[in-house]
């Protein structure tokens, strides 16, 4: 696996405004997934970026009274510290405003309109430029108050009267169709590629791909005064993420990670770009949940989302990260409040997981004179949990691949459960030096392949553990798991992986 490129995506997220919760949580899943595969042995790109442009950008950019390119700078410094923050490992960060994006999106769109599909003609309709996207009259009404909305979600619009380029989408409906029904696992979770077939099924309309009279964005190619639309360019960051920095090698991306919100772009329009440029679609493309507070959408404008800063401060941030893997299905909506956070955390991984270490650790401490014992040989009950925690990383493997790594989380901690009730009930029941030291011997393997394990979700706790086993750092990777601690390896003294919040 040494030489196998694994490529992940996040979606790239708006340089308008600050990143709030929703982003962080969706970071947090695609980093998981980027340590996990370099763990198994895999050369990871992971890549995210900023969307810094459309018409958003110069709007809120005259708002605040600066330039679009202090907006958009200011902005990727805010995500630079949240990903610092939550010890987000990307490899490549891609900024659409940039002049190797452009030269990107320039090849791309040469492609396809070589390909002879895409036309210029007059958009008579409505663009909302909060979420840049163009609706049609049947999409949108008028309020009581007079302003015209989006009929399915009540985002203002904006009448859009100008020749734009479209894309021929409707050409592409027979191979966007037979794309899912031969690739049933492209679209995850199952819920989504239902929405998705359904939508082909109906049938597709050309979509614009172009404005006209706007001065920010990625210029169409032999088109003075029209820039590529956002949603194109954005979709394009993949390829300027990918392929300029790997080669054809690295693509087609491994995984994408979206938002249930944007899964149609990338379910449908995606591909067909990509069909109609002659290059291979992603192998999978995962459209996550939102959270939810009271079974509410948690967003900025009804004040329901956190500030990360603070809630990390308060929390830290191994018991964000950790909530976030673990709470539930990441393709379902997850209810989040602070306090489910710390309930969670303290439940799992202060009176589970850190207790367990400082209960083992202590009496190798104080009764082994700090080093692994030898053990004895091993009974039914020591050779039942080894085994069961030998088998961890099999599970592991398979939730990480189909984006449930709620499951793998549940396993180990179901793991580190019965290794807390062999501990107790071992020790309980014998007084004699030799089966103790084989019991904690035991223990503390248990303790090492779940620390190993735990690397990818809590990195920071995971490695405090390891390092109190006396496991080296450059022996940090599944390709170890089948080794064992060596006896008489001296530990240092034990202290808390994860103390209890609050």
């Amino acid at each position: 696996m040494g030489d196998s490129i694994f490529a992940v995506t996040s979606a790239i997220a708006y340089g308008s405004g600050a990143p709030h919760l929703g982003q962080a949580y969706q970071y947090i899943f695609a980093d998981a997934t980027a340590r996990f595969k370099r763990l198994d042995g895999y050369c990871v790109l992971f890549s995210s970026g900023m969307d810094e442009n459309g018409m958003k950008v110069p709007v809120a950019a005259a708002e605040q009274g600066i330039t679009e390119s202090d907006l958009i700078d200011r902005t990727a410094k805010q995500f630079q510290h949240l990903a610092t923050t939550l010890g987000i490992s990307c490899d490549r960060v891609v900024r659409t405003a940039g002049p190797v994006h452009r030269r990107v999106c320039t090849e791309l769109w040469t492609r396809m309109s070589e390909n002879g599909d895409i036309y210029l003609d007059d958009y008579p309709g409505w663009y909302c430029v909060r979420t840049d996207l163009f609706h049609s009259e049947s999409e949108t009404e008028t309020r009581s108050d007079g302003v015209r909305v989006v009929r399915s979600t009540g985002h203002a619009v904006v009448r859009f009267e100008r020749p734009v380029h479209f894309f021929r989408l409707s050409k592409y409906r027979d191979r966007l169709l037979d794309l899912h029904e031969t690739s049933p696992d492209l679209i995850g979770p199952r819920s989504r590629r239902a929405e998705i077939m359904a939508e082909i099924s109906a049938g597709l309309s050309d979509i614009p791909i172009s404005c006209a009279d706007v001065h920010w964005g990625v210029p169409v190619p032999g088109s003075p005064g029209h820039r590529m639309h956002v949603w194109f360019d954005a979709l394009a960051s993949y390829l300027t993420a990918i392929r300029t920095e790997h080669g054809q090698s690295a693509w087609p991306p491994d995984l994408q990670i979206t938002s249930r919100g944007s899964i149609r772009f990338h379910g449908i329009r995606w591909p067909a770009f990509l069909m109609s440029a002659g290059l291979p679609t992603p192998a999978r493309v995962f459209g996550h949940g939102f959270l939810v507070s009271a079974g509410r959408r948690m967003s900025r404008p009804v004040g329901t989302l956190p500030d990360i800063s603070e809630l990390v401060s308060d929390c830290g941030v191994d018991a964000a990260r950790f909530f976030a893997l673990r709470h539930g299905p990441f393709g379902l909506n997850g209810e989040f409040s602070t306090q489910a956070l710390v309930r969670l955390a303290n439940r799992e991984l202060a009176d589970g997981l850190s207790d367990l270490a400082h209960r083992c650790l202590t009496w190798i401490a104080e009764r082994y004179q700090g080093r692994v014992p030898e053990p004895a040989a091993l009974l039914a009950a020591d050779t039942v949990l080894l085994a069961a925690a030998d088998g961890l990383l099999a599970t592991c493997r398979r939730a990480y691949d189909t984006q449930t790594i709620h499951r793998a989380m549940e396993s180990i901690g179901a793991h580190v459960s019965a290794a807390r009730a062999y501990l107790e009930e071992q020790t309980r029941s014998t007084c004699d030096r030799q089966r103790t030291g084989t019991v904690l011997y035991v223990t503390a393997e248990v303790l090492r392949i779940v620390g190993i394990l735990l690397l990818p979700a809590v990195p920071d706790t995971a490695g405090r553990l390891l390092t109190q086993l006396g496991w080296s750092e450059d022996a940090r990777t599944f390709a170890a798991l089948s080794a064992r601690i060596a006896s008489g390896t001296r530990l240092p003294g034990p202290v808390d992986v994860f103390p209890r919040i609050g």
